[in-house]
């Protein structure tokens, strides 16, 4: 297929004040179709084909389909259209994927989790490009391809499909875009990488990437997200500067709570070394009344003469300089406003209305057509809008089934939608109300089949605390106001998928470190030659600079009988004990050797 340049520029034209508005995009889950209540894995395909478009090309690698929404950054002015910017959504079918094991959850503690079958990256490029667009970069020389062209009029070198999955990898590593987080099917995320203005960013900030990621994962909802806290602001440590004005890390404006340290870094210690800096007094810095004789100290002086309040330690002297900062901002942001003409009102913007009995007409339809259909079938959500498209107005039948499931219907009876295994559509079907044990084991069958890979075969046995109920029982009599149950299963069977069982691999190991550390987060561990449990070196009082012994005993082995026995066996050997960490790092107690002469 050959595409032009000159057609893409036009369309781009012509959508571009159409586009939704990355400042409000999403708005809220209710007002989307979206609902809290739907796992992710039901309301990322709601979302993807509500607003995402599949580009054809991605159907040349379908283990890394690439959808694609654009979004305006702020409103039409004075009939010019404003700065636009790409998200990629890259659906990734893990058992395919040339990375099956998720290192994040590795680090964050999730290593237990089973593999999902999906992961879902989202992307914002910093130059503005798509990944999954019609151009890609030759992997010799790096001019720019069409994706019709196969050979590099440049260096004349053959692309191949692999080189251009080889390059869609890459993407996914790339560390200078300005938004990518992951999401795995079950829920659970990582935020890996967040570029501002200083990170190349030449339309949105920080404050704007973080306020969108915020809004799509809640519309989305995603259960928990992980982020590396590394954020610098002018080379120095943000999570520290925002600590010391805020009282939390710059992510804890969203919520973002400590989670675990590295460096055997506890949530006490963090505090505990924020409030230090906090309370650090500036006569530190000063000369004791003498003239200032460095900037610094011209710099502390200053401000000191400046503020009506007395600045007395690092914390009033950062607060006071950021409410200067703040001061100025809005100062130029109220000029700005009143030299500019209000905006133009966008196409997208517009709110429909309709009646409470347009609607609830449009329902009424929507549940004959489902309660026709016998048994236990399910109707695509294509072939119920195509049976009552002559009901209502193309955009009221969106937003009713959008909103469609979970619906009660006369006669006890519920609508459900799930997302077809096979095809991925969206399918509905009415129920009863009254579900039974039966159903529940059901759907938590078809649940883990469709979120983890090891699963794929799993079949619901049992309800753990109720195993003598009978299947036929209703559940709503017998949980009443339970809100989590624990279901029990196998999967029938041999699947070979036994590699998939968990995020860590095949490895079998257990880490449990004083600093509270359950899993591998990078750092230099050793295991105990008893217990064969991992913990950091440092938190052992084993710093950096020292080799590994060769022998090691943790703090819970030492005068066991298993140690006697483990320094009989090693002669003529130096066996080390674990020493009491004294803060982070291990530091404050040396550690304990016992050389033996055989």
């Amino acid at each position: 297929m050959v595409v032009n340049r000159r057609p893409l520029k036009r369309m781009k034209r012509r959508i571009t004040a159409d586009l939704y508005d990355f400042f409000t995009f999403p708005s809220a889950p209710s007002a989307d179709g979206f609902l809290l209540s739907l796992p992710f894995r039901t309301n990322i395909r709601s979302f993807l084909t509500k607003y995402a478009l599949l580009p054809p090309p991605s159907s040349l690698h379908p283990h890394l389909l690439t959808w694609q929404i654009l979004f305006r950054v702020g409103d039409v002015m004075d009939g010019l259209d404003p700065a636009a910017v790409c998200l990629d959504v890259v659906e990734e079918d893990v058992a395919r994927s040339r990375s099956v094991y998720c290192d994040q959850c590795r680090v964050v503690g999730w290593s237990s989790h089973p593999v999902c079958s999906k992961r879902y990256h989202f992307i914002i490029k910093s130059d503005g490009n798509s990944i999954g667009g019609y151009n890609r970069p030759c992997s010799r020389c790096g001019d720019i391809l069409y994706l019709s062209e196969s050979r590099c009029k440049s260096c004349n070198h053959f692309m191949t499909s692999d080189d251009v999955e080889d390059w869609v990898y890459h993407q996914l590593e790339d560390t200078t875009h300005l938004l990518h987080g992951v999401v795995h099917g079950n829920g659970f995320g990582h935020l890996l990488r967040v570029n501002g203005r200083e990170g190349g960013s030449r339309f949105l900030s920080g404050n704007h990437i973080m306020d969108f990621w915020d809004r799509l994962c809640s519309a989305l909802g995603v259960r928990r997200v992980s982020v590396m806290d590394v954020s610098k602001k002018y080379g120095l440590e943000y999570r520290l500067l925002h600590a010391v004005t805020k009282g939390h890390p710059w992510y804890g404006d969203w919520d973002y709570e400590f989670g675990t340290g590295s460096f055997a870094l506890t949530v006490d210690a963090y505090k505990s070394a924020v409030e230090t800096l906090c309370n650090l007094s500036l006569s530190l810095f000063l000369s004791g009344g003498q003239k200032p004789q460095t900037h610094l100290q011209e710099l502390i002086s200053f401000y000191q003469c400046l503020s009506e309040q007395k600045l007395i330690n690092i914390r009033d002297l950062f607060c006071f300089v950021m409410s200067l900062i703040h001061d100025v901002h809005k100062l130029s942001s109220k000029i700005g406003d009143s030299n500019c003409k209000q905006p133009h009102p966008s196409a997208s913007g517009s709110v429909q209305s309709w009646s409470a009995l347009d609607v609830e007409r449009v329902y009424e339809a929507m549940f004959r057509v489902l309660r026709a259909v016998s048994g236990s079938n399910w109707v695509s959500c294509r072939a119920l809008r195509g049976a009552i498209c002559k009901v209502a107005s193309p955009d009221l039948l969106d937003h009713c089934l959008k909103e469609l499931g979970g619906k009660l219907a006369a006669e006890g009876m519920v609508v459900v939608a799930r997302k077809n295994p096979a095809s991925g559509a969206f399918e509905y079907s009415m129920l009863t109300e009254n579900a039974t044990i039966f159903d529940l084991k059901l759907e938590a069958s078809r649940a883990f089949q469709d979120v983890y890979l090891v699963s794929r075969r799993f079949q619901a046995e049992e309800i753990l605390g109720y195993g003598g109920v009978d299947d036929s029982t209703q559940v709503k009599h017998l949980l009443a106001s339970v809100e989590s149950i624990v279901v029990r299963g196998r999967c029938l069977g041999k699947n070979g998928l036994s590699k998939f069982r968990m995020e860590r691999g095949l490895e079998r190991w257990i880490v449990d470190c004083s600093c509270g550390a359950k899993d591998d987060d990078g750092e230099r561990m050793l295991a105990c030659d008893v217990c064969s449990v991992w913990q950091h070196t440092r938190c052992s009082g084993i710093h950096d600079s020292d080799a590994v012994p060769a022998r090691f005993l943790c703090s819970r082995c030492r005068g066991s009988s298993q140690m006697n026995k483990l320094i009989g066996e090693y002669q003529n050997e130096t066996v080390t004990l674990a020493g009491c960490s004294g803060g982070a790092g291990g530091r404050g107690k040396s550690v304990t050797t016992y050389p033996h002469d055989g």
